[in-house]
């Protein structure tokens, strides 16, 4: 199986266990609503978007990590290849650039799993 192969499983994966969950919780609370249980139909609306958006979301974060463990790799690269040149790594444009690039895919995805997290709160 390749890569993205792997990458459509996955998501095909959280997709259906999304799916299944919402249809699991609007049976469950549709029955709710019907014997007088306090929650409507926007309440469901809302919760079958906040389940949408948390999926997309962490769909987005795998990619994002994935980038980042590439960029993680190819920052090692980088460093090996300066000491066995012999050169000064903290001065070597390479390993600059990578390090540049780690650290801005990190705040991304520590921004998204923010962003999970306030799912549902707002």
């Amino acid at each position: 199986m390749t890569y993205w192969e792997e990458v459509r499983e996955v998501i095909k994966k959280g997709i259906d266990l999304a799916s299944e969950g919402i249809k699991e919780n609007l049976g469950t609370m549709t029955e709710k609503a019907k014997t007088g249980f306090s929650h409507t139909a926007d309440t469901v609306a809302g919760k079958t978007r906040e389940g949408v958006t948390i999926v997309k979301l962490r769909s987005f974060l795998y990619f994002k990590q994935r980038e980042y463990q590439t960029a993680l790799a190819d920052l090692g690269n980088a460093v090996q290849k300066a000491y066995h040149k012999k050169a000064d790594i903290y001065e070597d444009p390479e390993v600059s650039d990578n390090i540049r690039r780690t650290t801005d895919l990190e705040k991304e995805c520590k921004e998204i799993e923010k962003e999970i997290a306030s799912v549902g709160t707002k």
